[in-house]
């Protein structure tokens, strides 16, 4: 997860309650790790250390331009676990996301999948627009570096398919993203 509680123009409302949200789907799966990035928020550090639980780890750096990739590598490299998915503080999983994607991972080097916008179910292809952070999950091991800007996750993906590995379209996954920039915040 990577965070940052400071409101650039179009961020959601009430981050605070929403990391609180985003924190709590993450525990309701009951396996996993969450690594939360932090980049100079106090308030995010502040957050995360209140949980104090043994599967969420907090990793501090400095203060990165707005949509840094590097926030996400980071938290790449400190996971330690093999597969890699994220969320984002004003995100949510469904109950079962991860297990979903662990059992349907199989021989993949990384799955997509669809997501829910609001309530209502959203259809990922590998196009843009049509895909993002929310709808992806890889192996720690695959050599691909996160790039900076807004659109830096379908360039993430892109970047995925160039590797020419294994991967599909998988179903039964449940992220929920709840904010888009003038498009909907829950």
């Amino acid at each position: 997860m990577a965070s940052n509680l400071s409101f650039y123009l179009g961020a959601a409302s009430n981050r605070e309650v929403k990391m609180h949200r985003a924190i709590n789907s993450f525990l309701s799966q009951g396996i996993g790790e969450l690594v939360v990035v932090s980049d100079g928020c106090k308030k995010t550090s502040e957050i995360v250390r209140r949980y104090d639980k043994p599967n969420i780890k907090l990793v501090e750096i400095e203060k990165q331009p707005l949509f840094s990739g590097n926030v996400r590598q980071v938290g790449i490299n400190k996971a330690q676990y093999d597969i890699i998915c994220y969320l984002d503080t004003d995100d949510e999983f469904r109950p079962n996301h991860l297990q979903s994607i662990i059992d349907q991972m199989s021989n993949n080097d990384w799955v997509y999948y669809d997501d829910y916008l609001g309530g209502e179910l959203r259809v990922s292809r590998i196009e843009r627009k049509y895909i993002g952070t929310s709808c992806i999950a890889h192996k720690k091991e695959l050599p691909v570096v996160w790039g900076d800007g807004y659109g830096h996750d379908f360039f993430f993906i892109q970047e995925l398919v160039k590797l020419n590995r294994k991967y599909s379209k998988i179903n039964n996954t449940g992220y929920q993203c709840n904010h888009i920039p003038n498009v909907i915040d829950i």
